[in-house]
């Protein structure tokens, strides 16, 4: 399909007939225009081109495959952008395992207890009384994990049930304290003392309820006694 060279076009096209003329969808005619590479008036939102820029790509009497469509530069116009500078994350530094384990001031005291009595396996003689104490003390320590992994209700729940086995570990290590050596009931008691330090920190306080204001059930003027005259 030739262009016809005997139709005469106005001054000022439309984008839609310049995209007909020219072969290309009118959102291409736009395009060349903001880049300033068609010729045209915008008026309002509207977009009217210069038929002689048309002609310079199409001139009259030429097949539409053998124009030679420029190709699509930047819009001059367009508001050049400045590059944000990258924002570089900083890795997390992770927290040496010691510094977390200062937390659980508890858990490192039944450690110690731990041990300690592991230490002095060999020197006790009464084996059923080693192997309880040392069930209990890997009980407590398992509680005391599971309650700072925990939340809600459930890790006072934890806490206190590891405090409750600690309070009865330390009567019994008190009571064969010359088996167990004193030693080993100090390092029991201050991790029972750690236990419930930890159980009253996290207890919620409870609220004092509210006083009840009175009511009063009859009119204060109606207890005023008349005086007689």
């Amino acid at each position: 399909m030739s262009h016809n060279s005997t139709v005469t076009l106005p001054q000022e096209i439309s984008v839609e007939e310049a995209a007909r003329i020219l072969g290309i969808s009118s959102r291409s005619v736009t395009n060349y225009l903001t880049s300033r590479q068609l010729d045209g008036v915008k008026v309002g939102k509207k977009w009217f081109v210069k038929s002689s820029s048309v002609l310079a790509i199409r001139p009259p009497g030429t097949p539409l495959h053998e124009i030679k469509l420029p190709l699509l530069e930047e819009p001059r116009n367009k508001p050049q952008v400045e590059k944000q500078p990258e924002k570089r994350w900083r890795p997390l530094k992770e927290k040496p395992p010691q510094r977390e384990l200062q937390k659980l001031s508890s858990f490192l005291r039944i450690h110690s207890a731990y041990l300690f009595i592991l230490g002095i396996a060999g020197e006790l003689e009464n084996k059923t009384l080693f192997d309880f104490v040392k069930g209990e003390l890997e009980s407590v320590a398992g509680d005391i994990g599971a309650g700072y992994y925990s939340f809600g209700p459930m890790k006072l729940r934890l806490y206190t049930r590891a405090r409750l086995k600690m309070g009865r570990l330390v009567s019994i290590v008190l009571l064969n304290n010359e088996l167990m050596g004193p030693q080993f009931s100090t390092l029991c008691m201050d991790a029972a003392n750690a236990i419930a330090a930890l159980c009253k920190r996290i207890e919620k306080p409870r609220a004092t309820p509210p006083k009840k204001r009175e009511i009063l059930t009859h009119d204060p003027a109606q207890s005023i006694q008349p005086t007689a005259n």
